[in-house]
């Protein structure tokens, strides 16, 4: 590791990138659905039950037939997507030092958040938000279009905004091509950009700034309620290995209703749904530009946020969204 990464980032996860528990594979071939009832849209918290101890009795008993029914897929050194499910996320290890990030290391970064769909701002507190502030990131939280326009028009005041969008807008069309200047503006000066959607309709405000961002933009609504496994990243059901942002997980949720990229544009995917889409992407920084990742599931936000990875998996995506090798560098961090 450089001098900058040792200082921001846990030597126990960079490694955990290259060792891995042996992964044992489940008998469906697409992850493990978690329980729940399938709907169009998102849904809260009273129209699905994802959490396993909440669970009815019928699903409780199907999930112990089926993991029960995978005896020849023992543990070695890790678990099979259905114990994923049941055991609620412990295919990833548990311990701080094994996030990307250092406790506390990123005190001095902000962190602006547009939360414009109401179920995310409900659970932040919580949920997101407890876990980037264990980093020691200061965040400042917005549910008002306009208001978030105001924060970002001074773009060095943030360094890494976060855009969860929604079905509705208050925004006229000049503020409307306002928001989009000032997300614009602030990737021109190499600060992240962290985009989250979710199944049609609800990608208004992001794909008002996709297009110039990326060139494309997000649509479609796919079944997901399925836990990733690490892989290639091109495979249903898998994500990158090798990506930073994954590292230290094994085992992800891939979100309730997933929308997908129309076409790649400048997108990299990382991780491809169940459904055969791609549903988290990224875009390398330059010098003209700061780095890009988009969740097309933010219902992961919200839901099964004690398992499979989610807490890992937002703070690992907005670390490396800092981008800490290029805009620091390693000289303020070299031995005398």
């Amino acid at each position: 590791m450089r001098p900058v990464q040792a200082a921001y980032y846990n030597s126990q996860s960079w490694d955990s990138r290259q060792q891995r528990p042996t992964k044992l594979q489940s008998q469906e071939t697409s992850g493990y659905r978690v329980s729940g009832d399938q709907q169009q849209g998102p849904l809260n918290s009273d129209q699905v039950q994802l959490n396993y101890q909440t669970s009815s009795n019928q699903n409780m008993a199907r999930n112990r037939q089926q993991v029960n029914s995978q005896q020849n897929y023992q543990k070695q050194g890790g678990y099979t997507e259905a114990e994923v499910n049941v055991l609620k996320g412990k295919g990833n290890e548990e311990r701080q030092e094994y996030d990307l990030g250092k406790d506390g290391a990123f005190s001095d970064f902000r962190i602006l958040v547009g939360c414009f769909y109401s179920e995310v701002y409900t659970a932040w507190n919580n949920n997101a938000g407890k876990a980037l502030s264990q980093k020691g990131f200061k965040v400042t939280i917005t549910t008002n279009e306009r208001e978030f326009i105001k924060y970002l028009s001074d773009p060095s005041s943030f360094d890494v905004t976060w855009i969860v969008s929604n079905n509705t807008s208050v925004l006229n069309h000049d503020e409307q091509q306002s928001f989009k200047s000032a997300v614009l503006n602030f990737h021109r000066t190499g600060r992240g950009l962290f985009i989250f959607g979710d199944n049609t309709p609800y990608t208004m405000q992001v794909n008002w700034v996709l297009p110039d961002l990326v060139n494309t933009t997000i649509s479609g609504n796919t079944p997901g309620q399925k836990v990733m496994g690490y892989g290639n990243g091109k495979v249903p059901g898998e994500f990158d290995a090798d990506h930073l942002i994954f590292a230290g997980i094994n085992y992800l949720y891939e979100g309730c209703t997933i929308c997908f990229p129309q076409s790649d544009g400048k997108l990299t995917h990382i991780a491809t749904s169940s459904d055969g889409r791609p549903c988290i992407s990224f875009l390398e920084s330059t010098p003209e530009h700061g780095r890009v990742v988009v969740d097309n599931g933010f219902t992961k936000l919200y839901m099964q946020w004690d398992s499979a990875g989610q807490a890992r998996y937002v703070v690992n995506a907005t670390v490396f969204l800092v981008d800490v090798e290029r805009r620091i560098g390693d000289a303020k961090f070299e031995k005398k």
